[in-house]
């Protein structure tokens, strides 16, 4: 496995953070999307998972992701069939298992490192990208769940265009900003909303603060214990 496997994560996630919306326009911000997007499921299916099984499984799921994603990218026709859907649903699988396992073995360490709480920041970051797949998903089955405003990011037909526009809504609702482009309309998408919006906050309050209190705790020296009446006098005798 590769040393610092999750800030290494993390500073990928946080390059597709930035890019992705650049992306939507296409050019060479879009190749380097591709790549990224590429280098994270290859990272997590190889070095996330710790044991041959769960590494079985996560390339069961991440590679069709791999190949559904460039080949959506390099022929248009896929656009109309049932592949982006597809490619998104095991994305969505894929990523919240991956989730599942960093926390798992987050809580294991004996020693709590900074590479455990980087984990637990990737398994944050990855629950967005989760969600923003799954709110594609709930789109393709039920176009009304999900309505865009007058002068929004895109046509529905703009394949491009609506998963940049779903990963921005998701990334909204788990930190709790508005999204003025695209409101849920129906029950699945309010729910699934409520879902993302209550499990973010739950996982800031619960995950990371334990985690970080728990560092500090373990890093801080302890402190010199009050020196009683005896220690400041001497000894009587």
């Amino acid at each position: 496995m590769v040393q610092r496997r999750f800030l290494i994560l993390l500073v990928l996630l946080g390059s597709m953070l930035v890019v992705h919306p650049i992306a939507m326009q296409g050019g060479p911000a879009h190749m380097l999307l591709r790549l990224l997007i590429t280098a994270v499921f290859a990272l997590a299916a190889w070095n996330i998972f710790p044991t041959p099984r769960t590494r079985g499984i996560a390339l069961v799921l991440g590679v069709p992701v791999i190949v559904a994603h460039w080949a959506c990218d390099t022929i248009a026709a896929l656009s109309h069939t049932a592949v982006p859907f597809a490619f998104n649903l095991l994305a969505f699988l894929f990523l919240s298992y991956a989730v599942i396992v960093i926390l798992r073995s987050v809580y294991l360490e004996s020693s709590l490192s900074r590479e455990a709480i980087y984990g637990a920041l990737c398994g944050f970051l990855l629950i967005g990208a989760a969600f923003g797949h799954l709110f594609y998903c709930v789109d393709w089955l039920a176009p009304a769940d999900f309505q865009q405003e007058a002068g929004a990011a895109s046509a529905p037909s703009d394949e491009r265009h609506k998963q940049a526009l779903f990963m921005y809504f998701s990334f909204a609702a788990l930190t709790g900003m508005t999204d003025p482009d695209l409101t849920p309309r129906a029950a699945a998408g309010r729910s699934l909303v409520l879902v993302e919006a209550v499990l973010g906050q739950f996982y800031v309050i619960v995950v990371l603060s334990e985690l970080i209190s728990l560092r500090v705790s373990r890093v801080a020296p302890p402190e010199p214990a009050a020196a009683g009446p005896l220690a400041r006098t001497g000894s009587p005798l």
